[in-house]
């Protein structure tokens, strides 16, 4: 639409600047209005080579292997559909090239010209050869290799990755075997050897963990299991990690931080009872009692065993221990009070002699 208004506007070099037949631009091949033909024989060259290219665009889309190819490759109904489509898809593209060809017989030359060169190098670059030639000219893009380079550099890659996933799969399964035999030390220096190949393998680290809670090397296991909620990705997983950490940490008298995992652990496992235990047991640690209570009693809606068989010797557990904790508090609050009261009698003791 631009080229045809700057012909018809006259601009510049339009009217003069042609070549060969159309040194004017802005002539059409035909003026319909007043019957006349101001190029002569020469001005139907340009609307029959439009035309021309255009067809042969539509017959290149419609046809050859590669067309072929891909119906073939889709599914049975989308070949029906396809292949009783494309005939008549083609014959009405074909047949629109007639009003193209009216149409291009009343436009400037300049448009015909502009409309014919679009078309050509997209049938040039379409084609096979087109192609070829055109990737040789570019070269990579981006500093890729060629394409036959790409494929066996993606080749290589992939065989690379296989052979790793296979060498850290014997690794995790020695690992498990020395387990078995008790060999602690020998799994977990397995279990290195496996994150040396794959430093980020969350599965590795929580079963690091796990080999040096085994030990009861709890600050190594605490780093591991910490280590693999960092990397892990799921949830669950997540919790179970969380659930090994806030266990180091409870048995490194470090309850508050065990509290705060075992929570974590709880509210991506809320279905857990072990982890409900866990907490419960933390929370008593810390002197928060009804909250133990709380989680003793969410155990026991998750697991009929702590129902039938823990939950009451556990709340009576806390029973005790709350009241002990009461009577440790007031006991201490009484000797202070007490040191206060002799301080200001003037009775505590001097030293090196007798009090007054």
């Amino acid at each position: 639409m631009a080229v045809r208004s700057m012909a018809v506007q006259q601009w510049p070099g339009f009217a003069t600047e042609g070549l060969m037949w159309f040194s004017d631009l802005t002539q059409p091949a035909m003026v319909l209005m007043h019957n006349a033909a101001p190029m002569g024989t020469a001005g139907g060259l340009l609307p029959m080579a439009v035309l021309s290219v255009y067809l042969a665009n539509i017959h290149r889309s419609f046809g050859g292997a590669v067309n072929s190819s891909a119906i073939a490759q889709s599914s049975s109904d989308q070949q029906s559909v396809m292949l009783w489509l494309r005939p008549k898809l083609r014959l009405f593209l074909e047949w629109l090239c007639v009003g193209m060809l009216w149409f291009g017989f009343q436009a400037p030359q300049a448009l015909l010209l502009y409309v014919l060169s679009s078309a050509s190098f997209a049938l040039a670059q379409g084609s096979g050869p087109g192609r070829y030639v055109t990737r040789a000219a570019l070269g990579p893009l981006f500093g890729l290799p060629p394409v036959g380079q790409q494929t066996a550099l993606a080749r290589d890659s992939l065989q690379a990755d296989a052979s790793r996933s296979e060498a850290v799969r014997k690794l995790f399964q020695h690992a498990a075997e020395l387990r078995a035999k008790d060999d602690i030390a020998g799994a977990v220096s397995t279990v290195e050897q496996l994150l040396e190949i794959e430093p980020r393998n969350a599965r590795a680290y929580f079963a690091l963990g796990k080999l040096h809670s085994k030990d009861r090397q709890w600050g190594e296991s605490e780093a591991a299991y910490l280590r693999s909620v960092e990397l892990e990705e799921d949830g669950v997983q997540q919790g179970r990690a969380f659930f090994g950490a806030g266990i180091a940490l409870y048995n490194q008298e470090e309850y508050d931080v065990a509290v705060d995992a075992l929570q974590k652990a709880v509210e991506r496992c809320p279905d857990d009872a072990e982890a409900l235990l866990s907490l419960s047991a933390a929370l008593a640690k810390v002197a928060k009692f009804e909250d133990s209570r709380a989680a003793v009693m969410a155990a026991a809606e998750q697991d009929p065993m702590v129902k039938e068989h823990l939950m009451d010797g556990l709340l009576a557990d806390l029973d005790k221990a709350e009241r002990a904790a009461v009577v440790l508090e007031s006991s201490s609050g009484k000797s202070a009070a007490e040191e206060d009261l002799t301080h200001l009698s003037g009775d505590e003791p001097q030293a090196g002699g007798k009090g007054r």
